[in-house]
Protein backbone atom coordinates (compact mmCIF):
# COMPACT_ATOMS: atom_id res chain seq x y z
CA UNK A 1 0.00 0.00 0.00
CA UNK A 2 1.08 3.24 -0.83
CA UNK A 3 1.02 6.00 1.87
CA UNK A 4 -1.18 8.73 1.37
CA UNK A 5 0.95 11.79 1.82
CA UNK A 6 3.20 10.74 -1.10
CA UNK A 7 1.17 10.46 -3.68
CA UNK A 8 -0.10 14.08 -3.31
CA UNK A 9 3.64 15.37 -3.18
CA UNK A 10 3.86 13.22 -6.12
CA UNK A 11 1.04 14.76 -7.92
CA UNK A 12 1.85 18.71 -6.79
CA UNK A 13 6.04 18.24 -7.59
CA UNK A 14 5.45 18.85 -11.34
CA UNK A 15 3.24 21.74 -11.12
CA UNK A 16 5.19 23.40 -8.20
CA UNK A 17 8.02 22.99 -10.30
CA UNK A 18 6.78 25.17 -13.24
CA UNK A 19 5.25 27.89 -11.04
CA UNK A 20 8.52 27.79 -9.42
CA UNK A 21 10.36 28.13 -12.77
CA UNK A 22 8.33 30.73 -13.89
CA UNK A 23 8.32 33.24 -10.99
CA UNK A 24 11.87 33.00 -11.17
CA UNK A 25 12.03 34.03 -14.49
CA UNK A 26 9.09 36.60 -13.79
CA UNK A 27 11.11 38.22 -11.49
CA UNK A 28 14.51 37.80 -12.97
CA UNK A 29 12.92 39.82 -16.06
CA UNK A 30 11.93 41.96 -14.00
CA UNK A 31 15.53 42.79 -11.86
CA UNK A 32 17.21 42.94 -15.24
CA UNK A 33 14.98 45.40 -16.91
CA UNK A 34 15.02 47.57 -13.94
CA UNK A 35 18.66 47.74 -13.28
CA UNK A 36 19.55 48.75 -16.86
CA UNK A 37 16.00 51.10 -16.23
CA UNK A 38 17.59 52.87 -13.71
CA UNK A 39 20.83 52.79 -14.70
CA UNK A 40 19.66 54.94 -17.91
CA UNK A 41 17.74 57.11 -15.57
CA UNK A 42 20.28 58.39 -13.66
CA UNK A 43 22.71 58.88 -16.46
CA UNK A 44 19.86 61.19 -17.97
CA UNK A 45 18.99 62.69 -14.54
CA UNK A 46 15.47 61.41 -14.63
CA UNK A 47 13.74 60.33 -11.68
CA UNK A 48 11.23 57.64 -13.03
CA UNK A 49 12.62 54.38 -15.19
CA UNK A 50 11.45 52.81 -18.45
CA UNK A 51 11.27 49.24 -19.25
CA UNK A 52 12.93 49.96 -22.97
CA UNK A 53 15.69 51.68 -23.64
CA UNK A 54 15.70 55.77 -23.04
CA UNK A 55 17.08 56.46 -26.00
CA UNK A 56 13.94 54.82 -28.14
CA UNK A 57 11.75 57.11 -25.26
CA UNK A 58 13.41 59.81 -26.86
CA UNK A 59 13.67 59.16 -30.56
CA UNK A 60 9.74 57.89 -30.28
CA UNK A 61 9.33 61.47 -28.13
CA UNK A 62 7.25 59.06 -26.16
CA UNK A 63 6.92 56.21 -24.22
CA UNK A 64 6.95 52.95 -26.40
CA UNK A 65 4.43 49.97 -26.84
CA UNK A 66 7.01 47.91 -25.30
CA UNK A 67 7.48 49.90 -22.05
CA UNK A 68 3.87 49.84 -22.03
CA UNK A 69 3.25 46.33 -22.38
CA UNK A 70 5.63 45.72 -19.57
CA UNK A 71 4.46 48.23 -17.50
CA UNK A 72 1.33 46.10 -17.65
CA UNK A 73 3.25 43.12 -16.97
CA UNK A 74 5.40 44.19 -14.48
CA UNK A 75 3.14 47.07 -12.69
CA UNK A 76 2.14 44.62 -9.64
CA UNK A 77 5.78 43.75 -8.66
CA UNK A 78 6.84 47.28 -9.39
CA UNK A 79 4.13 48.29 -7.29
CA UNK A 80 5.68 45.55 -4.39
CA UNK A 81 9.22 46.51 -4.99
CA UNK A 82 8.25 50.22 -4.97
CA UNK A 83 5.81 50.67 -1.80
CA UNK A 84 7.70 47.50 0.19
CA UNK A 85 11.80 47.86 -0.25
CA UNK A 86 11.90 52.02 -1.89
CA UNK A 87 12.10 51.10 -5.11
CA UNK A 88 11.99 53.69 -8.11
CA UNK A 89 8.44 53.50 -9.87
CA UNK A 90 8.63 53.33 -13.58
CA UNK A 91 7.25 56.16 -15.79
CA UNK A 92 3.43 56.23 -16.65
CA UNK A 93 3.35 59.27 -19.06
CA UNK A 94 5.30 61.35 -20.87
CA UNK A 95 5.04 64.99 -21.87
CA UNK A 96 6.90 66.89 -24.33
CA UNK A 97 6.90 70.10 -25.19
CA UNK A 98 5.29 72.29 -22.59
CA UNK A 99 8.48 74.02 -21.21
CA UNK A 100 9.66 77.09 -22.51
CA UNK A 101 13.01 76.10 -23.06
Amino acid sequence: MKKAGRTGWRRLRWPAVVVGVLLTLYVGGYAALYRRGVAEADAFGYTYFFYDSFIDVLAARDSTRQHHVLLLLYGPLNGLHHDWLGGRSACRCMMFGLSRD
